[in-house]
């Protein structure tokens, strides 16, 4: 059972204190919210029960579900009070063996469904041997690429949350949730594709340090559903203050932007890109092909003398050299070993030989790895090169880092800088095609229309999908410069 399973907090179980639950149902009160039911899965301690007696007077039903015998016990007592005055049901069950669409039918509308689900991901309760998990389907729609990368991995609570929105739909039910903000995004998605019944969303940003000592950028979620309407702007607050307005985020030609309003203003910039982002090398191999040096001497990462052929050395710029403006003095290298992904690396025998010999000395570090990328290529096969990768003028930015900051990169040591694979650039044959086209990404106009996709928040909040938005020409016109060149024909393309 998840609850019993996930009895420490790094697994996800956070019982809510009283006072953050009282403030909760506060705010969902002040949305003009009055529930006549009342329900709870996997109430834990039953804090929100207990919050939302006190706050709402209309309440004639409450429902209360946990897998754990003790805390259903104390859930129990904390409302005993009101069990002469309304109807109550708290028992042991689990939410996954629990039909939702049914529980909600059958008690009296308006219902308010509240709480707050575990936190662990599905990967997470596979590590401790969690048995009482959601069967695994391609809910969101992934593809075969997302899934091999990791994107199919996800917290428990956004499962259980869709099949709530599920139940809810074409129903008046109100959802008050807490959970990480990247799922609340997730569900809007979720409501979106499944057209469901949604009428209003607001997401509530708490201090998750504060109230649960974990470092998650996590939200109190509220939605309203009403059969018969559906709207998938969702507003955000700074916190539980319904002054602390920042902005809408919603759809707008299919994509969830992160300020909608924004958006609008500069919608015409949308379009297809003229040019192809690019990611940055990847290799898995860090400790061989990563080198630093030391008085004139190249080592790797394991302290080793490294002596093999300079043509296959090149400058490396991580995310961190990047996004801090000290990529000309990082003094990284690395060793590339291939033109392109598909190039078998065995003519190294040949034109390398002393690349060769390093690279086989240390072979086991390339057969330990386990992404699935490298299957059926070359044994030392890096991810993510072309004829792009070897172009000597670059515009390039941190994909990782919270700032929108374009870098015009040029060759170091007469060598192209290469990246690595949390970086994004686009490559030019020529510094002034590479600083005209800086020059419009770094433009306010730019910025803005860039900005209004970007959820801060996320892991890599910038991506390649983002970037490849922006149609560039009628950029360049808006701000009224020269006509640009057609600079796409210019540059060295990976066929």
């Amino acid at each position: 059972m998840i609850r019993s399973l996930l009895n420490k907090k790094e697994f996800g179980d956070f019982q809510t204190p009283l006072n953050l639950a009282v403030e909760i149902s506060k705010l969902v009160k002040s949305l003009d919210i009055n529930p006549k039911s009342v329900l709870e899965p996997s109430c834990g301690t039953g804090t929100f029960l207990k919050a939302a007696l006190n706050q709402f007077n209309d309440i004639v039903s409450l429902y209360g579900l946990d897998v754990n015998e003790d805390y259903i016990e104390k859930a129990s007592e904390s409302v005993s009070e009101f069990k002469d005055k309304l109807s109550i049901k708290i028992e042991v069950g689990d939410f996954f063996l629990t039909d939702w669409t049914k529980k909600v039918k059958n008690y009296p509308k308006p219902i308010l469904v509240i709480g707050n689900l575990p936190w662990v991901t599905i990967a997470a309760l596979s590590t401790i041997n969690g048995s009482n998990a959601p069967v695994k389907t391609n809910q969101r729609g992934l593809k075969g690429i997302d899934i091999i990368t990791g994107k199919s991995n996800f917290d428990i609570s956004e499962w259980m949350l869709m099949r709530l929105f599920d139940a809810a739909n074409a129903t008046e039910a109100t959802l008050a949730f807490i959970c990480k903000t990247s799922v609340a995004r997730k569900l809007l998605k979720y409501a979106k594709l499944k057209a469901l019944n949604l009428i209003n969303a607001y997401i509530f940003k708490i201090n998750a340090k504060e109230h649960f000592n974990v470092a998650v950028n996590a939200s109190v979620f509220i939605c309203t559903f009403m059969s018969n309407n559906n709207s998938y702007d969702c507003k955000v607050f700074n916190d539980l203050n319904i002054n602390s307005y920042i902005a809408t985020i919603g759809f707008r030609n299919g994509i969830l932007l992160a300020d909608a309003e924004k958006f609008d203003n500069y919608r015409d910039l949308l379009g297809k890109s003229q040019y192809i982002w690019r990611s940055g090398v990847k290799h898995d191999a860090s400790k061989i092909l990563e080198l630093s040096q030391s008085n004139g001497v190249l080592k790797n990462k394991l302290g080793e003398n490294v002596d093999v052929e300079d043509n296959y050395i090149y400058p490396l710029v991580k995310g961190s050299d990047l996004a801090n403006d000290r990529w000309q003095s990082a003094g990284k290298s690395i060793i590339i070993t291939q033109q392109n992904l598909n190039e078998s690396t065995d003519f190294l025998q040949v034109k390398a030989p002393k690349l060769w010999k390093y690279l086989k000395d240390h072979e086991d570090f390339f057969k330990q790895r386990a992404s699935r990328i490298y299957k059926n290529k070359s044994e030392f096969a890096m991810f993510g090169v072309g004829n792009y990768t070897f172009s000597g003028w670059k515009i390039a930015i941190a994909a990782l880092y919270k700032k929108l900051e374009f870098r015009l990169i040029s060759p170091l040591s007469r060598k192209p800088v290469i990246f690595d694979d949390t970086c994004y650039f686009i490559p030019f044959s020529n510094h002034d095609d590479a600083e005209q086209f800086w020059r419009v990404l770094n433009s306010n106009v730019v910025q803005e229309f860039l900005s209004s996709f970007i959820f801060w928040d996320e892991k890599r909040p910038i991506t390649a999908e983002i970037l490849n938005r922006l149609d560039v020409h009628i950029a360049e016109r808006q701000l009224n410069k020269s006509c640009l060149k057609p600079i796409y024909s210019q540059i060295e393309k990976d066929f």
